[in-house]
């Protein structure tokens, strides 16, 4: 019974030492967890700290080195500029104005009475023979087409004054004149602000001393022709491109009317005769050099007067 007892005894003992053993090692596994866990949450922090204040110092140094490099590029770019402004006096180009070549034979083709159902066919002969056209307007006809005005000049073409009805200037008063004129072009210019009416044809190229002084007072310069086939009177006329080229000359103005098909349908024929020939079809303007003087009758490049 003793030996059973001592056994016993010596099986609780052991039973003792394993859970103080055990309660000693979780005491110290949970402290070093404790420890452990403490130990990353102040690193943690650390770092944070540390971000935080290199966000504010390159929030504090970023605006001064945008400055300074601004600054810098500012200076360099001014001192190039400097440089070549320098160089720019020094050279002192020559800018040579173009003048045209007298060796180029020029001719001007005009087109009254429109704009009309027609118009809008020459327009597109015109575009494909790379021709530019003096189109002198009545009024009357641009308020019923404004697409038409608006097409003549975005291709490059002028655009003439020839009075609001196509009365006879020598038959109305001095009042009625000045009204055909000005009624015309603000239609025209309600159209295509942007438009420079230079020119004026009167109606069936009727003048005299009184309608040139109000054609000089309006500022415009009278425009006529040297070759008229008179597609007016024969509207069924076969031959205007024989006749036309037959007359034409160097610095020639030309006379046609766009609102007849016989006259729109002859153009292809007049421009490939004429370019085989030498000549570049220009505006009235460009005939004269862009120098049309107010108040004078231009009839050609050979024959114009006060």
């Amino acid at each position: 019974m003793r030996k059973d007892d001592r056994l016993l005894r010596e099986k609780k003992l052991r039973s003792k030492k394993l859970r103080h053993t055990l309660l000693v090692t979780s005491f110290l596994s949970i402290s070093f967890l404790i420890f452990y866990a403490f130990l990353i949450s102040n690193l943690i922090q650390r770092q944070k700290n540390h971000n935080q204040t290199s966000i504010n110092f390159r929030l504090k140094i970023k605006p001064n080195l945008k400055q300074e490099s601004k600054l810098f590029f500012e200076t360099k770019k001014t001192k190039k500029i400097k440089k070549v402004s320098k160089q720019i006096k020094k050279a002192k180009p020559k800018i040579e104005k173009k003048k045209p070549s007298k060796n180029r034979k020029l001719v001007a083709i005009t087109f009254d009475d429109g704009p009309g159902k027609h118009t809008k066919k020459l327009l597109s002969i015109l575009k494909q023979y790379k021709a530019k056209a003096t189109f002198f307007l009545l009024g009357i006809e641009a308020q019923k087409y404004p697409e038409l005005i608006k097409m003549i000049y975005n291709q490059g073409h002028e655009i003439g004054n020839h009075s609001y009805s196509h009365k006879n200037f020598a038959t109305i008063n001095k009042k009625e004149i000045i009204a055909q004129i000005r009624v015309t072009n603000d239609i025209i210019k309600s159209a295509v602000p942007k438009a420079k009416i230079t020119s004026f044809r009167p109606p069936y190229g009727s003048y005299n001393k009184q309608i040139l002084k109000i054609i000089e007072q309006e500022k415009l310069a009278n425009i006529l022709w040297s070759v008229d086939i008179k597609d007016w009177q024969n509207r069924f006329n076969k031959n205007i491109c024989d006749q036309t080229i037959t007359n034409t000359k160097p610095g020639a103005i030309i006379l046609m009317h766009d609102i007849y098909q016989t006259s729109v349908e002859a153009v292809p024929c007049i421009m490939e005769k004429l370019v085989k020939q030498g000549y570049d079809f220009v505006t009235i303007s460009e005939l004269f050099n862009n120098q049309l003087k107010v108040g004078y009758s231009y009839y050609s490049t050979d024959f114009q007067k006060p």
